[in-house]
C-alpha cells in the first residue's frame, strides 16, 4: 500500500482556497457594482424629474387627487425612478378580480340612467376593487386591451365621477399605484387614440411617475393629433391633447401648438397663452401680426382674440394690440370679435379633462361655441370670482387707450361697449353677483346704462367669430 500523498493534498487544498476566494472576490466585485450603477442610475433620473419639475419644486412623496373614496383610502403614492415593470410578466387575472372590472362596464340596459340602488352598487363594487389591491392590476390591464366601454349618462357621470367605465379604470390604476399599475398605464397609452384617454393616462402616468412618461405622452398626443387632421378619430373633441401639451409638454410645445393653430386656431392660440413662463406669447403676436407671414392660414382672428384677452396683463401683447389700433391694422370686422376679451370675459375649454371641472360642465350661464368643421367646443365666460378693484383698472385702462389710439370709428364703438360692460362687472362684483354674460345681441343692454353712450353696434354671436372666419 502506497503512502498517503500529505504534502500534494496541501497543495491542492491551497489550490482550491486561493480559487474559492478568487472567485467571492469577484462576485462581491459584480455586485458592488450593480449597486453602484442601480445608484447613479437612480440619482440620473431623479435629477431628470426634478429638471422636469422645474426649480425649487422637490419631488413630494405622495400626490393627492380630488375625489377622496368614502373607504379612506390614502393619496396616490408616488413611484420612485426605477426601471419599468414589464407587463408581459403580469399574472393571470383571478376571477374575482375579474367579476369586479366587470361591475365597472356591465350593469344592464346602457343608455338609460342608473337607479340609486345601481349607483350604490357600483360604487361599492369600485371600492371593493380599489382594496383588492395589486391583484386588480392584471385584470384592469386584461380590460384595457379589449374595446369593450359603458358610456354613462350625464347625471350618472356626476354622481359616478366619471364618463365612462374605461375612464374608471384608469383612474383605479392611478389609485392602486405600484410598478405594474404605472406600466400598464404606460402600455394603455400606447394603444389608445381617444383625445379624453390620453389626457387622463397622461395625468395618471405624472401622478405616479413624475416626469418618467413625458416622451410617451407628447408622441401620443401627436400621433392622436395627425390621426384628427386625417378625420380619423371619428368627430371625437381633441381639446383634452392641447390641455397636455400646456401642462406637461414645457416650451418646447410652442411649436407642436403653431403647427396645429392651422386646423385647430382655438384650441391652439388658448393653449399658447397658457404655456408656463409665457412662453406662448411670442408666438402668438407673430400669429396675430398682419404683416408676419409665418403663422398659419386663419389663425390671426384666433390669435388676436387671445392677445386682446391676455392684453390686460401682460405687456408685450398691450403694447402689440395697441401698436395694431394706433396704425388701424385691426379690421373692422375684428374690432367685433374683441369685445368680449376686452369686456373682461375669457375663452375655456368645454370639454375640459384637466383643469379639475366635473366630467360634466353646467355652462348653463355662458355663451358656448361650437365649431362644426373642426368640433371646437369653448366656453366665453367671466370668472366666477368676479372682477378686484385692481383688475377693473387694468382692464379699464387698457380699454381707454385702444380708444386713444385708434381713429376707426367701428373699433371705437365696440371699445365703449367694452367699457359699459367691464362697468357693469364690476357693479355686479361689488354687489357679491357675478356680472351679466354678453349676450347675442348687446344694442339694448348697453343702450339701458346711463354711463358713456354706446352705438348702435351688435356684437356678433360668439360661434360667428369662429365659423366665418377661423379656419
Amino acid at each position: 500500500m502506497k503512502g498517503f500523498p500529505i504534502r500534494g493534498v496541501a497543495d491542492a487544498f491551497a489550490s482550491r482556497r486561493a480559487l474559492c476566494l478568487l472567485t467571492v472576490g469577484v462576485l462581491v466585485s459584480a455586485a458592488v457594482g450593480v449597486v453602484w450603477r442601480q445608484m447613479f442610475r437612480a440619482a440620473d433620473r431623479a435629477a431628470f424629474v426634478a429638471a422636469e419639475r422645474g426649480p425649487g419644486r422637490p419631488m413630494p412623496a405622495t400626490v393627492g387627487r380630488s375625489g377622496e373614496l368614502a373607504n379612506g383610502m390614502p393619496p396616490v403614492v408616488v413611484l420612485p425612478p426605477a426601471d419599468r415593470f414589464d407587463v408581459s410578466r403580469l399574472d393571470v387575472p383571478t376571477e374575482g378580480a375579474r367579476r369586479l372590472v366587470q361591475g365597472i362596464w356591465d350593469r344592464g340596459g346602457a343608455g338609460r340612467a342608473m337607479t340609486e340602488e345601481e349607483v350604490v352598487k357600483w360604487r361599492e363594487n369600485w371600492d371593493r376593487l380599489l382594496m383588492t389591491g395589486a391583484e386588480a392590476v392584471p385584470a384592469l390591464a386584461e380590460y384595457l386591451r379589449g374595446d369593450q366601454d359603458t358610456f354613462f349618462t350625464a347625471e350618472d357621470s356626476v354622481q359616478l365621477g366619471f364618463r365612462s367605465a374605461r375612464e374608471a379604470a384608469i383612474e383605479a390604476l392611478v389609485r392602486l399605484g405600484g410598478a405594474a399599475a404605472t406600466a400598464v398605464m404606460g402600455e394603455a397609452l400606447g394603444m389608445t387614440a381617444s383625445p379624453r384617454e390620453v389626457a387622463l393616462l397622461a395625468s395618471g402616468l405624472e401622478a405616479v411617475a413624475p416626469g418618467q412618461y413625458r416622451s410617451e405622452v407628447l408622441a401620443a398626443v401627436r400621433e392622436s393629433l395627425e390621426m384628427g387632421a386625417e378625420k380619423q378619430l371619428g368627430g371625437l373633441d381633441v381639446a383634452p391633447l392641447f390641455e397636455v401639451l400646456q401642462t406637461y409638454g414645457g416650451p418646447e410645445a410652442a411649436g407642436d401648438l403653431e403647427r396645429a393653430a392651422g386646423r385647430w386656431g382655438q384650441y391652439a392660440t388658448m393653449a399658447l397663452a397658457a404655456l408656463p413662463d409665457e412662453a406662448g406669447v411670442p408666438s402668438l403676436l407673430r400669429m396675430a401680426d398682419p404683416e408676419s407671414g409665418t403663422k398659419p392660414h386663419g389663425a390671426r382672428l384666433q390669435a388676436l382674440q387671445v392677445v386682446a384677452q391676455l392684453a390686460g396683463t401682460n405687456d408685450a401683447a398691450r403694447a402689440a394690440l395697441v401698436d395694431q389700433a394706433r396704425s388701424n391694422q385691426i379690421e373692422p370686422y375684428l374690432w367685433l370679435y374683441l369685445a368680449r376679451p376686452l369686456a373682461g370675459e375669457q375663452a375655456h375649454l368645454q370639454n375640459a379633462v384637466l383643469d379639475g371641472r366635473s366630467p360634466v360642465g353646467d355652462y348653463s350661464q355662458a355663451d358656448t361655441v361650437h365649431i362644426a368643421g373642426t368640433n371646437q367646443n369653448l366656453v366665453w365666460a367671466r370668472s366666477e370670482q368676479g372682477m378686484s378693484g385692481e383688475q377693473f383698472n387694468r382692464q379699464a385702462s387698457l380699454v381707454a387707450e385702444l380708444r386713444e389710439a385708434t381713429t376707426s370709428l367701428e373699433g371705437r364703438k365696440v371699445l365703449d361697449q367694452a367699457r359699459v360692460l367691464l362697468e357693469q362687472q364690476r357693479a355686479a362684483s361689488d354687489h357679491g353677483a357675478q356680472g351679466p354674460v354678453i349676450p347675442d345681441d348687446a344694442t339694448g343692454l348697453i343702450q339701458e346704462q346711463e354711463s358713456p353712450p354706446a352705438h348702435d353696434v351688435q356684437l356678433p354671436p360668439p360661434h360667428a367669430a369662429l365659423e366665418g372666419k377661423a379656419e
